[in-house]
């Protein structure tokens, strides 16, 4: 019973069979299929691409599983051993993927090492001129929205490392990527992680936990600190004298960044 040896004659034919099939195979679809096709509106395209799906699967199905089927036999039967060391590779790799996921890279991607991965300032300017982001910033914006999107890069990167929650590895991670870039920023001589502003400023009386802040809860921020909220934005950042939408939620983590005039920002860092 040699039937499953599949010879170079034997490929060879099967792969004119196969031709053949698929030749066939539109031959009779053009001369019958397309003719006893569905016809009207559009309640007939359902029909009709089930019926051309029917027919395609018809003409490619059983060639492509015979192909499909000789040529592993074929590769077997001639070079076993080069399969069996492919696969052997394969598994290798993902292993190897596996375990340096898991527990390699959180040995190798430490703060430190995340911090000097992370964008310098100069770097992330030059991307927002080129892509015209917001030409009414003032510094302070920009500094807000740098160590703003430092922070998010950083946390994303932690949380990859660190599925379950550990607030001081979070901040270790954050306080690295600051001290890796602070000094590029122009005033900036400080900053603290908040991982809770609810400890800081006082309850509520309604004693709901779950709310946005407001000036006066954000100014206690700044008391807490002994500094004042920082007000050369190009917007009223923390609503002096007017109501400016913004997600100062309560129970996100927040940073604040401390200037060397005495003033500081807050910053979502999420």
């Amino acid at each position: 019973m040699d039937w499953y040896r599949i010879t170079n004659k034997k490929m060879l034919l099967l792969f004119g069979l196969s031709f053949l099939w698929v030749a066939a195979g539109w031959t009779l679809y053009a001369l019958i299929g397309v003719k006893n096709g569905p016809k009207g509106g559009l309640d007939s395209i359902a029909n009709a691409i089930v019926y051309v799906l029917f027919w395609k699967t018809v003409i490619y199905a059983p060639p492509a599983l015979l192909m499909l089927a000789s040529t592993f036999l074929w590769l077997w039967q001639n070079h076993r051993k080069a399969i069996i060391w492919v696969l052997a590779g394969i598994l290798i790799v993902f292993l190897s993927g596996l375990v340096y996921d898991r527990y390699i890279k959180k040995i190798i991607h430490t703060p430190e090492w995340v911090a000097s991965h992370t964008e310098r300032y100069v770097e992330w300017d030059r991307k927002r001129i080129k892509g015209g982001v917001s030409d009414k910033w003032t510094g302070s914006d920009l500094v807000c929205e740098y160590v703003k999107d430092l922070v998010s890069h950083t946390v994303a990167e932690y949380r990859s490392l660190h599925p379950e929650e550990d607030i001081p590895l979070r901040t270790a991670y954050i306080d690295a990527a600051l001290e890796e870039h602070y000094r590029e920023l122009e005033h900036v001589e400080g900053w603290e992680y908040i991982p809770d502003v609810r400890d800081i400023i006082p309850a509520r009386g309604d004693g709901d936990n779950e709310f946005l802040l407001n000036n006066s809860e954000m100014r206690a921020v700044a008391a807490h600190y002994q500094k004042t909220l920082n007000r050369s934005h190009w917007y009223d950042r923390y609503q002096f004298e007017s109501f400016v939408i913004a997600e100062w939620y309560s129970w996100l983590p927040m940073l604040a960044i401390f200037y060397d005039d005495g003033t500081m920002d807050l910053i979502i860092a999420t």
